[in-house]
């Protein structure tokens, strides 16, 4: 395991507690999912069990503290040289405008929840860490 994915696991870890009943993804926020890439994609399992893989699909993002506040992005399948099966993934300019209006940085974990699976619709909670490295949960 790289020093990278040890940092990723770490990271990941410190949300083993949060309990739903909804299905539910983590992801720390890396370099590619910021700046000139802005490349989020679902993790294949999440997608293979919750979303229809067949076709394209309109989500919904919130995050907890404005429910007022919503960010439709498309979602949708690809395949990739690099890949043997098709990948989920936020189109980008869509994607950015969340990082952009949440000001997401490399390091914070966002939770994506999936709150209604029919109109698709995700509650992101997001976890900001700090200069030191220390996490703390923005909304409860």
């Amino acid at each position: 395991m790289t020093t990278k994915e040890k940092e990723k696991e770490i990271d990941l870890s410190r949300n083993e507690n949060l309990a739903s009943q909804n299905p539910f993804f983590k992801s720390v926020i890396q370099k590619a999912h910021l700046h000139n890439q802005y490349d989020m994609a679902l993790p294949k399992d999440f997608w293979r069990q919750n979303v229809d893989e067949n076709s394209c699909h309109y989500i919904t993002l919130y995050v907890l503290h404005d429910q007022n506040k919503i960010w439709p992005v498309r979602l949708y399948a690809r395949l990739r040289s690099t890949c043997p099966f098709r990948r989920a993934a936020f189109r980008k300019k869509d994607w950015q405008r969340f990082v952009d209006e949440n000001h997401l940085k490399v390091g914070d974990v966002c939770i994506f929840e999936l709150i209604d699976k029919n109109e698709m619709k995700f509650q992101v909670t997001i976890n900001r860490a700090d200069s030191e490295g220390q996490y703390y949960e923005v909304w409860d």
